[in-house]
C-alpha cells in the first residue's frame, strides 16, 4: 500500500519591490571622498552595471562619458567579457577621443572590470589590486581588520602579494576568470 501525503496548504506571500541598488549606492557613499576632478569613460557592456553606474558617479566631480548603458542580454555591441581584448575597442576609442584620464569597461554582470589608463591601455588587474589594497588599507583602514583576507588571482605578480602584506593584508591566491 502506498502511503500518499497530504496536499500541501497555500501560503499566501507578499511581494515588494526593493531599491537594492539605492541601497548599494548608499553603501558606497563613504569610499567616494576625496575623488578629484577626471574624465571617466564607462562601457557597461549592455550589462548589469547600466543599472547603477551612471547613478554612482552622477555627483563626483567628474567628466563621464558612458557607452552601452542599456542592460540588453544579447549584448549587442560587444562580447561581455572585458578579459577579452576586442571587447575594449569602444572604450580604448573613447578614452583617445575624449582625452580622458582612464576607462572602465565591464562584464556582463557587472562583477569584473578592467581599467585601460589614458593611451587606452589596459591596466594589468594585479595593480588594480595593490592599488585597491593601497586605498582600502591605508586611507580607509576603519573599513578593514588587520590580517583581512584579499583574493589574488594566481596569475598576479608575486610582488602584490607581498605588497599586501605590507599593509596587513593576508593575501590568498584564487583563480579568478
Amino acid at each position: 500500500m502506498v502511503k500518499v501525503a497530504p496536499k500541501a496548504r497555500r501560503s499566501t506571500g507578499r511581494m515588494r519591490r526593493l531599491d537594492v541598488i539605492g541601497d548599494y549606492l548608499e553603501f558606497l557613499q563613504p569610499y567616494k571622498k576625496g575623488i578629484g576632478y577626471l574624465r571617466l569613460v564607462s562601457d557597461c557592456s549592455n550589462g548589469a552595471a547600466a543599472y547603477g553606474f551612471g547613478r554612482l558617479v552622477a555627483d563626483l566631480p567628474i567628466r563621464h562619458s558612458i557607452i552601452n548603458d542599456v542592460a540588453d542580454g544579447r549584448f549587442p555591441q560587444h562580447g561581455p567579457n572585458p578579459l577579452e581584448l576586442q571587447n575594449l575597442s569602444q572604450v580604448r576609442e573613447k578614452v583617445l577621443t575624449e582625452h580622458a584620464d582612464l576607462g572602465v569597461c565591464f562584464d556582463g554582470d557587472g562583477d569584473r572590470l578592467i581599467f585601460s589608463d589614458e593611451r587606452g591601455q589596459p591596466v594589468a588587474a594585479d595593480r588594480i589590486t595593490a592599488l585597491l589594497g593601497l586605498f582600502f588599507y591605508k586611507h580607509h583602514p576603519d573599513t578593514v581588520r588587520v590580517h583581512s583576507k584579499v583574493l589574488c588571482d594566481i596569475r598576479s605578480s608575486r610582488s602584490v602579494a607581498e605588497y599586501l602584506l605590507t599593509l596587513g593584508a593576508t593575501p590568498l591566491p584564487c583563480w579568478l576568470s
